[in-house]
């Protein structure tokens, strides 16, 4: 008799210390909890990446009224020390560059040129015969913030140079890993950075599609993935 009453107190107990060990377990271990710090890890990532790979970029469409083979036009950016990219109607780089304040860059046999502006261009000079204000016509403009493969670049750098630094920067823990990648179109030509992952880890990520100014001053397309685990 007392030994069965023993037994049923065992149990009693065993399984109060089951639920105890449980509910701790829950607490600590709670995977949608867990999921909720990761997903807002993910999107604090994202932003921060987003952020420090944008550039302003300017384009100007311009037709010129000159037979002259270079030309040079007042500036018509607002963008401190900014560098000068020309290329022809069918997307053909033409020669271009500072010419004190003004831009400068190569006439074309249909005498149309478009001409992007934007810090993230290389600061080069050039000569160029300066066009009086009707000898040339604007005829669009667009301004805009684009991603720069240059920043990107440099902040794949900083990845492997300074990561804890780079993590603190972006407010992520220090339980959470990141990494990025910048996909072209072209196969196999991307910018990419990922700490080894643990194999027992589930990895979050996020894809975009960003219009992206490449080194050479070419716009492309590419896809911006960021992954967290």
């Amino acid at each position: 008799m007392n030994k069965r009453g023993l037994s049923h107190i065992e149990m009693i107990v065993s399984f109060v210390l089951f639920v105890s060990f449980l509910s701790f377990a829950i607490f600590f271990f709670n995977p949608f909890q867990n999921r909720g710090v990761i997903n807002t890890a993910l999107d604090y990532a994202a932003d921060e990446i987003q952020e420090s790979s944008l550039v302003e970029l300017e384009q100007y469409s311009i037709l010129i009224k000159s037979e002259l083979a270079f030309v040079s036009i007042p500036s018509p950016s607002n963008i401190p020390q900014v560098g000068v990219m020309a290329e022809d109607s069918e997307g053909n780089t033409l020669a271009s560059g500072l010419l004190g304040n003004n831009i400068a860059f190569e006439n074309t046999p249909d005498h149309f040129v478009n001409v992007k502006l934007s810090k993230d261009f290389s600061k080069r000079n050039l000569d160029g015969e300066l066009l009086a204000q009707d000898n040339y016509t604007i005829s669009s403009s667009d301004i805009r913030n684009v991603y720069s493969e240059k920043k990107f670049i440099s902040l794949n750098d900083s990845y492997y140079s300074d990561y804890e630094n780079l993590r603190e920067n972006f407010s992520l823990p220090s339980s959470i890993d990141f990494g990025f990648s910048v996909v072209f179109n072209n196969q196999g030509d991307e910018i990419s950075t990922s700490k080894e992952i643990p194999d027992n880890v589930e990895v979050y990520s996020k894809r975009k599609r960003i219009e992206i100014v490449r080194e050479n001053g070419g716009i492309a397309f590419a896809d911006l993935i960021v992954r967290v685990w």
